[in-house]
């Protein structure tokens, strides 16, 4: 599978979230002293203006700064959850963070969704939220939280929390440093938060939690259905790897490697998740390791596909980074702005055989297959399935390919001419049908092509 990489926006715009199609980001952008929060629809190149706030120094810390933050998107792209004040580099003693959610199909403005949190006058609350999560109805959202109450009127808590916006109920789950890998799946059952050093799935449906680490885990993430579960951990040579697991298998059936080549061999380096597609196919990670394609001299970011084992690496990122639900698109933080990275999946055609997809004894027994394909460098597999030898024909630079096939022994009649290509991703593709008319003369053999997608 060929990529394109298309950069979009500036380098000073923040990425923030990404639609589940991938058809939908929210940035924030920075000008003086103020930010403000778009969500920019890929397909129309339509912007819409969410918020805006003040950028200055602020909080209970002097490093803190106030302005926007979050700009999570729901999975199905009906709902923003940002917050404004507080942002980062240390806490408040007051309500200085909000959040607040926006209907993007609706005309409404953004409603506030601040949770219920004890405040007294300084010195007695230290609060420290920040938002992370909303669920595709929008009435769950995930956020951590750093709650510290110095006259001791009321417990501590420092963790991650789902928050039920009809109820008012929160679920918490009191961790140290729990402010990574926090996400909701879509229909908001499954919630996950990585708290050094483990990583955690939890089912809000059941009430139950599984631990996917038993050493050190940085983060990782669960698919749409909750079936798989990528997750970090560390191998007996202190190196940490990439698995995923499958919760439909069977208890004995070993996790399988992400962080490993096409053909099997785990990497020589340390791997770090950064995305996993809803559909629980395609995991993006960073590595050192330079064992896992062919070429790699110092490590980078892949991709990998869960199904056929197929890697390849893309460009580096330096900041977010979002998949989408099918694995064809990836938005990350590029040095230059926003990156767009769109998987083209191959396309492959056969020209008419013999010029005119008959085939007489005269032109026989050898004869020449030829077409074209986007999917340069790779092998095409042309073969009879009615009889006769296969055959490889390489793309080459101009996207022709041309080989040669034995029709001996065929039978008179029609006969469907196959040809294959798969890319780096194990994609496979048979061009479209090709039909010509029956010749009034001699001895002859009607080829045509198949198609199938694998």
């Amino acid at each position: 599978m060929s990529n394109t990489t298309t950069t979009i926006l500036s380098s000073s715009d923040r990425l923030l979230g990404m639609s589940g199609d991938g058809n939908l980001i929210s940035y924030v952008e920075t000008s003086g002293d103020t930010q403000t929060l778009y969500v920019l629809d890929l397909k129309t190149n339509q912007t819409s203006m969410i918020d805006s706030a003040s950028v200055m120094q602020g909080g209970f810390n002097d490093a803190s700064t106030t302005g926007i933050d979050g700009g999570m998107l729901s999975a199905n792209g009906e709902f923003i959850l940002y917050s404004t004040g507080l942002t980062e580099g240390g806490q408040s003693n007051s309500t200085e963070t909000q959040f607040f959610e926006k209907d993007l199909d609706s005309t409404s403005p953004s409603i506030n969704v601040t949770p219920d949190i004890p405040t007294t006058a300084f010195p007695g609350i230290a609060v420290g939220i920040s938002v992370k999560a909303v669920s595709d109805d929008g009435l769950t959202i995930a956020y951590s939280e750093d709650y510290t109450d110095f006259s001791d009127k009321f417990p501590d808590f420092d963790g991650v929390v789902a928050y039920d916006l009809v109820s008012g109920s929160q679920q918490q789950f009191p961790t140290q440093f729990a402010d990574q890998s926090i996400e909701l799946t879509p229909d908001g059952r499954y919630f996950t938060y990585q708290a050094v050093p483990n990583f955690y799935v939890v089912d809000r449906q059941s009430n139950t939690e599984v631990q996917y680490t038993e050493d050190f885990g940085r983060g990782g993430a669960v698919s749409d259905d909750g079936r798989y579960t990528v997750y970090e951990q560390r191998s007996d040579d202190g190196s940490t790897d990439l698995l995923a697991h499958d919760n439909d298998a069977s208890p004995s059936t070993p996790d399988q490697f992400v962080s490993d080549s096409a053909d099997g061999v785990i990497g020589n380096g340390d791997s770090e998740y950064l995305a996993f597609s809803g559909d629980g196919r395609h995991v993006v990670f960073e590595s050192t390791a330079t064992n896992l394609v062919p070429g790699d001299t110092d490590g980078g970011v892949f991709v990998k596909d869960l199904d056929t084992g197929a890697i390849q690496m893309i460009p580096e990122i330096s900041g977010n980074i979002f998949i989408s639900y099918d694995g064809s698109k990836i938005i990350s933080q590029g040095s230059g702005g926003v990156t767009i990275t769109q998987f083209v999946p191959p396309t492959l055609t056969i020209d008419p055989v013999t010029g005119d997809d008959y085939v007489n004894a005269a032109e026989g027994p050898i004869v020449t297959v030829s077409g074209t394909s986007n999917d340069i460098g790779s092998t095409i597999l042309v073969s009879l399935p009615g009889g006769g030898t296969a055959s490889g024909a390489l793309v080459h630079a101009d996207g022709t390919w041309s080989t040669i096939i034995s029709i001996q022994g065929l039978d008179d009649g029609p006969t469907h001419v196959h040809a294959v290509v798969t890319d780096e991703l194990a994609t496979s593709l048979e061009p479209a049908v090709h039909r010509g008319p029956y010749a009034a003369h001699g001895p002859r053999h009607h080829l045509g092509g198949g198609r199938r997608h694998h």
